[in-house]
Formats: structure tokens, C-alpha cells, sequence
């Protein structure tokens, strides 16, 4: 990973990438690196804990729910040093026609008119990306997350039908807290995909403990599984590869010059 290379995450939602990545944005701070934090789905109405609130898909209720959610991250990125929070305006799964936020597997599955319009806005803003010196990350996405999966596939789809090797270096990073949750069949999965690219892996130790601080930014995701999730799997790794502290780890696509 390059520290002179400008770093943008795209997100799925807005503290997804704190969750997945803040060890690492830790450290990029500490190396004055330039971070961008793209956020994919910015268009929801979700809430951790409010049954009620979350049936209601007015726009209304989405305008206040993602200002809200945005305004966290704004705080999370300003003690993290972060350059720019910048939301593409894809809505979330609900909105789009499905009434689950979690896709039946890991495999492709049949596009809504309004998943193809999403697509189209990913490729759109990830497009002039590829022919730049930067740093693009991605989710693998753990747990058949329908957002998560869409903006892989999406991207995946694009390196595939380039005919030429990317400017932009591309990592994958390990959805959080999902990871540390993921079924055999996910990690198989994931196998496949780190195969399929060639991916290497980056390992770093992590302060998990201010890691986990950066959660008080997110009232409205206060999940108990997120900070149980980050720290099951930053342990692991941390055993993994005999590390003296915690650990997040992210993959390098090895990517040929003809795809």
C-alpha cells in the first residue's frame, strides 16, 4: 500500500468503513494520507432498535434518518483526519423492491430496476477511478448483504471487462463486524473470489481500543454486535499471524494487464 496514493473506501453505508477499516484509517491519519469516504447507499431509514420507525419508507422519514447518519459520519471522519465524505445517493435494498436486507447466498442474483440504476451510479463514479493513482477499496461482503454484494459485483464486473491493468490499485477489505460472523459457505466463497484475483493479504496491527471508541459516533447503529464483531475478529488475526497487538487485514488484487 502505497502512502503517497490518495485512498478511497467505498462504503456501503454510512460506518461501514469505520467499522471495517478505522484501524487503518488510524494509521493512514498518522502518515498524512489522503482519505476519501465514499458512501454508496446514502438513501435509507434504518435505525438499530426502532421496529416502528423502520416500517415507515417515507421520504420524509429517509431524509431525516440519512441526514442523521450522515452528520455521524462527518464526526467519525473529522477525528480520523478524513478528506471528504462524499455520498453517491444509491438508496438501500428496502427501497429498491426487496423486503430483506440479505441476499439468499452468495451467488448473483436477479437485478431490480432500481439495483441496475444503483449499478449504473457505481460505475459511473468508480469509472474515472481506474485510470488514476489511487488506492480503491471494496467490501468482499460477508453475510450476503444485498448492498454489499451489489457494489462488489459491480466493480468486479468492471476490472473483468477492462482489457487493459487499472491505474488504481484495488483492495478488498472484510466487512465488520460480519466477518467474524460469516458461515463456512461465505468463507468458501470468499476463497473463490481471493483465487479468482489473486489477492494478497495486508495485515496491521491495529489500537483496538480506540478502534472501538470511534463507535460512540454511530447513536443510531448502537448494535452490541458491532464492537463484539470487531473485536472477535481483530483477536483472530491477531493469533492468526502472531501479531503483538489486534489486527484488521485487507487484500491486494493482483490484477493481470489483460483481465
Amino acid at each position: 500500500m502505497d502512502d503517497r496514493r490518495r485512498k478511497i473506501v467505498l462504503s456501503p453505508h454510512y460506518d461501514d468503513f469505520i467499522l471495517s477499516l478505522g484501524g487503518f484509517a488510524m494509521q493512514w491519519q498518522a502518515d498524512y494520507c489522503i482519505v476519501e469516504d465514499w458512501i454508496v447507499f446514502s438513501r435509507g431509514n434504518y435505525v438499530f432498535g426502532d421496529t416502528l420507525g423502520n416500517a415507515d419508507f417515507s421520504a420524509d422519514r429517509s431524509d431525516k434518518i440519512s441526514l442523521q447518519r450522515y452528520n455521524e459520519e462527518l464526526l467519525a471522519a473529522a477525528e480520523l483526519g478524513i478528506e471528504s465524505v462524499k455520498k453517491l445517493g444509491c438508496q438501500e435494498i428496502i427501497f429498491r423492491g426487496r423486503n430483506n436486507y440479505m441476499a439468499p447466498s452468495q451467488k448473483a442474483y436477479p437485478l431490480t430496476v432500481k439495483d441496475q440504476e444503483a449499478a449504473g451510479i457505481i460505475r459511473a463514479a468508480v469509472a474515472p477511478l481506474l485510470d488514476q493513482p489511487v488506492d480503491l477499496f471494496i467490501p468482499m461482503a460477508f453475510q450476503g448483504h444485498y448492498d454489499h454484494i451489489l457494489l462488489r459485483e459491480t466493480v468486479c464486473h468492471m476490472l473483468a471487462k477492462r482489457n487493459k491493468k487499472p491505474t488504481a490499485s484495488i483492495f478488498f477489505y472484510e466487512d465488520l463486524p460480519y466477518a467474524a460472523e460469516a458461515s463456512w459457505r461465505e468463507r468458501l466463497q470468499m476463497q473463490l473470489i481471493m483465487r479468482r484475483w489473486k489477492l494478497r493479504a495486508i495485515i496491521a496491527p491495529i489500537d483496538l481500543e480506540s478502534k472501538l471508541n470511534l463507535l460512540r459516533h454511530y447513536p443510531s447503529q448502537d448494535d452490541p454486535s458491532y464492537a463484539s464483531g470487531i473485536t472477535v475478529r481483530a483477536c483472530f488475526l491477531q493469533k492468526k499471524y502472531h501479531l503483538d497487538a489486534p489486527g484488521e487485514r485487507v487484500f491486494r488484487a493482483c490484477l493481470n494487464t489483460h483481465l
